[in-house]
């Protein structure tokens, strides 16, 4: 059963040596015919050189590069496209996804499951990425039409029919490890502490987390858009008390309330309430808007791609 192991890269070239011999050392003692797929996110760095200097060195090192950076989880998609195992395995190429796991989630995987994921059980990082990370994964759940699992990413083991399933999901925007749960099939996730970046530098910023942490919220669920209509609701509702409560105090009491500051902050608070609403609408069409346009999810620089048969056109 051949192997694949499918990693983003976006200038990684201090940590690549080290990646490669970490996961060969893990992979050798599982004799499968295995193949280590990097995709080059339009580093502007040395990874490019480095991973020719690899796939010199070992033939199962293959390597694809994109014409641009066009972000993790487009890199991620055109590295699932190309892989050929009938098992394929997910990582980040930082060494947070620690290459000891690999072994644990392949053979777990042969227990009988179609998917193996990693959840983070500890995580080595600043206080405000792991509040943040906790947060997401929360509230992701919590707004989430699936109970998706806890605290997992992209770090997982599949088999090649939950690989075909996730490719033939046409969308963009995707967020891989949503999608990898949404098809179904059989799952479990198995702890796993992560370590801190092998050179402490994080190569994706907050906004780019942030912008993932909403394709993902958007993408598997409608519930932001119903919970502004109940808030929408009950705001009317308690709006209509007030107007009936003031006319009853003008014309059955004769007594008119003074002052505008109450009209004020009423004003204001449905003028907020107004705009973020349409901004959660807002973000639901951008989504469509972009599946419309029907772009490219990601584009292959022929000429710094490994020459080995892949799935050429992005879909």
């Amino acid at each position: 059963m051949e192997l694949s192991i499918v990693i983003p890269a976006y200038n990684e070239a201090a940590i690549l040596h080290e990646l490669y011999q970490r996961l060969t050392n893990e992979i050798k003692p599982l004799s499968v015919d295995y193949e280590i797929l990097l995709v080059n996110d339009g580093s502007t760095d040395d990874t490019l050189s480095i991973l020719r200097a690899l796939r010199q060195q070992d033939s199962r090192v293959n390597y694809l590069s994109l014409s641009r950076n066009f972000g993790h989880q487009p890199a991620l998609f055109a590295g699932l496209s190309a892989a050929r195992g009938e098992v394929v395995v997910m990582m980040d190429a930082d060494l947070q996804d620690d290459p000891t796991a690999v072994p644990i989630l392949y053979r777990k995987l042969l227990d009988g499951y179609d998917v193996v994921y990693a959840t983070r059980a500890k995580r080595h990082e600043t206080v405000f990425r792991r509040l943040s990370m906790w947060l997401f994964y929360r509230i992701f759940r919590l707004t989430a039409s699936l109970p998706f699992p806890l605290d997992a990413g992209i770090f997982s083991a599949m088999r090649r029919h939950v690989v075909d399933a996730v490719l033939a999901i046409k969308e963009d925007n995707k967020f891989i490890a949503g999608l990898r749960y949404w098809v179904g099939f059989s799952q479990i996730g198995i702890p796993f502490e992560r370590p801190g970046r092998y050179d402490n530098q994080s190569r994706v910023g907050f906004w780019r987390l942030a912008r993932l942490a909403l394709n993902a919220i958007f993408g598997f669920s409608y519930r932001p858009l119903r919970i502004m209509m109940g808030i929408g609701l009950i705001t009317f509702a308690l709006s209509l008390a007030g107007v009936c409560w003031v006319l009853a105090k003008k014309y059955l009491l004769s007594d008119a309330i003074p002052g505008w500051s109450s009209i004020l902050i009423a004003i204001f608070f449905l003028g907020g309430l107004q705009l973020l609403s349409t901004g959660f609408v807002g973000e639901y069409v951008l989504r469509i808007s972009d599946n419309v346009r029907r772009r490219p999810y990601y584009i292959l620089n022929p000429s710094q791609s490994d020459p080995y048969p892949v799935n050429r056109q992005s879909p």
